[in-house]
């Protein structure tokens, strides 16, 4: 191919962005509005695969912390 110069095309495949699907309209951000964050906790659980082929969960638990409360944003 180089004798002749002439070179090959190559594309790289772009991954493509996953869609959610949902059958129910979007909830309203109820914390927005909200002057006083006391009260308000984030929970999560996640599923950890393991190398050993376990699963193990971790689950976090966030609070707002006082210094926080009084410099909420609204977007």
């Amino acid at each position: 191919m180089h004798e002749l110069g002439i070179q090959s095309t190559m594309y790289r495949k772009r991954p493509k962005k996953p869609t959610t699907n949902t059958d129910t309209s979007q909830k309203p951000n109820l914390m927005r509005h909200l002057a006083d964050l006391s009260g308000v906790v984030t929970t999560d659980i996640t599923y950890i695969h393991l190398i050993n082929q376990n699963w193990v969960y971790l689950a976090t638990l966030f609070v707002v912390p006082r210094s926080h409360q009084n410099k909420t944003k609204h977007w």
